[in-house]
């Protein structure tokens, strides 16, 4: 596949696998048949956010993208959606619908707190063993609630920290990989509960 690959998941669904390339302009989306090898190649419209796409997630048989490198206002604000409903389409293309705004009103999950988050760059997106959703720079999580936008709370990171993926542990034992781009390193995390 060429470009720069970034999203890259199984769609528990129809167990194809989802491979995103070039996220913060010209996105693209090629499909792999796990079974056979078999690709297809999609592209993204215009989209909603002026930007790229970046990762994928499923849940209730739908996909979400994060919509990454998002045009922002003169204040600098993202004049978009953070999250966008994909929808593949037989003939090579991805409808995209709003899922969640570039600017939410969300509650400090340590302090209580509400604030209006300015998401400017939404990058990884992960599901949690309990169902939520994660977002990029700080952990943002996203909870099902009654209302056509999910429940938005987020958890402010300390020292300037940058994450680009997140993993939950679900089993007692095990080993996780974590990557360490700027020293160039992989380190393995081991559990043996």
């Amino acid at each position: 596949m060429a470009g720069h690959n970034d999203g890259l998941k199984v769609n528990p669904y129809t167990r194809e696998i989802w491979a995103i390339q070039n996220e913060d302009a010209n996105a693209n989306l090629v499909t792999i048949d796990s079974a056979t090898g078999r690709t297809i190649n999609y592209v993204f419209g215009k989209t909603l956010h002026g930007g790229g796409c970046d990762d994928v997630i499923f849940k209730d048989g739908q996909a979400f993208i994060s919509a990454s490198n998002p045009t922002r206002d003169a204040n600098g604000h993202s004049t978009g959606p953070a999250i966008v409903r994909a929808l593949l389409r037989s003939n090579g293309t991805v409808d995209v619908s709003p899922a969640l705004s570039g600017v939410p009103e969300a509650s400090n999950i340590p302090f209580g707190t509400v604030a209006q988050l300015n998401l400017t760059d939404p990058d990884s997106m992960t599901l949690t063993p309990s169902g939520d959703d994660q977002g990029d720079g700080q952990l943002v999580l996203l909870r099902a609630s009654g209302d056509d936008e999910p429940c938005v709370q987020y958890f402010p990171l300390l020292g300037k920290v940058q994450i680009d993926d997140t993993v939950f542990a679900t089993a007692r034992r095990g080993f996780l990989l974590v990557a360490d781009t700027k020293a160039n390193r992989v380190y393995k995390i081991s559990a043996d509960v």
